[in-house]
């Protein structure tokens, strides 16, 4: 069945109003959205404020144990001996710095300690052999030891790393000028008992005093671990507890193939330097009403002016 004519007219008179109003409440809504504010921007936050560091100053103390490393050495220069080598010992040290660092980057750094540091430790030995004595013929053992005394001004120079949130991991050089270089050498007895040297006591080739030919500095490289913990509220000030230590490449005697090695534990207490943002100083941004421009009234203002001035 086909509409007639009336019914057509009638649907085009009808369609054309309703074509009008969709397209006035679409623009109406579309100027709405415009001028709503972004819910995400009224409730996101600002991120976060880092000041920057720009560097830090601290002191450190610690302690160490001493590595010596000896390669088939009969003794000291000068001083006589019958021990047939020494090749290894070890000893126990301290040691206090204080230390600046300065930041290449978020992750890098650079840092210098001036320090003082024991290199304290024995060189040992065991030879065992059969003598003649009262009871006849003995095994014995013998005890060769040279107890070093020496202290040293340091300079380290390293670069570091940071691994994780306060975690960091550090290398450099070390140069130490050896101020104290003394000595103590014994040969002891030590079994069995009831037998002694041709002087009568179970100890000889007792000797003391500063080593010679002791070299003045000694060069080394360093390794190092450190954590960082906050200890201040603005995060100025850091405890920071390490361990590390250090490989010799040089000698402790002229001519003398003994170096001395070692690891250390310790703890520093620093003060950062940041640079702190002046928010006051920031200029401030002033927000106009969306539609309007500065020094013109919004719409509604607007409108009411113009009421008033039709009411007179």
């Amino acid at each position: 069945m086909r509409p007639d004519r009336n019914s057509m007219r009638l649907l085009g008179q009808m369609s054309s109003p309703l074509s009008v109003a969709a397209v006035i409440f679409i623009a109406v809504a579309l100027s709405v959205v415009a001028q709503t504010p972004d819910s995400t921007l009224l409730n996101s936050t600002p991120p976060p404020i880092i000041p920057k560091e720009l560097w830090r100053a601290g002191i450190y103390f610690g302690m160490s144990r001493n590595f010596y490393q000896a390669d088939h050495i009969k003794g000291l220069p000068n001083v006589p001996s019958c021990c047939p080598d020494y090749t290894s010992g070890n000893g126990a040290g301290i040691g206090a710095s204080v230390l600046a660092e300065l930041p290449l980057s978020d992750q890098w750094r650079t840092g210098w300690r001036l320090s003082y540091a024991s290199l304290d430790g024995q060189l040992r030995t065991e030879e065992f052999e059969e003598v003649n004595s009262n009871r006849g013929l003995v095994l014995a053992t013998f005890e060769h030891t040279i107890a070093a005394d020496i202290t040293a001004l340091g300079l380290e120079s390293y670069v570091g790393y940071e691994l994780f949130n306060n975690l960091k991991l550090f290398a450099g050089l070390r140069g130490d000028f050896l101020t104290g270089q003394g000595f103590r050498q014994e040969e002891r007895l030590a079994a069995p008992e009831g037998i002694t040297y041709e002087n009568g006591s179970r100890i000889r080739m007792n000797y003391e005093g500063d080593i010679a030919d002791a070299a003045s500095l000694h060069v080394g490289v360093i390794s190092m671990v450190r954590y960082e913990l906050s200890i201040s509220d603005n995060h100025d000030w850091v405890l920071a507890p390490e361990v590390g230590g250090w490989y010799g490449l040089t000698t402790l005697v002229k001519d003398l193939p003994w170096q001395v090695h070692g690891a250390r534990v310790g703890i520093s207490i620093q003060y950062i330097a940041r640079d702190i943002p002046n928010l006051l100083a920031d200029p401030v941004d002033l927000i106009v009403p969306i539609g309007s421009k500065p020094g013109e009234a919004s719409g509604s203002e607007r409108d009411k002016v113009e009421e008033k001035e039709g009411e007179k």
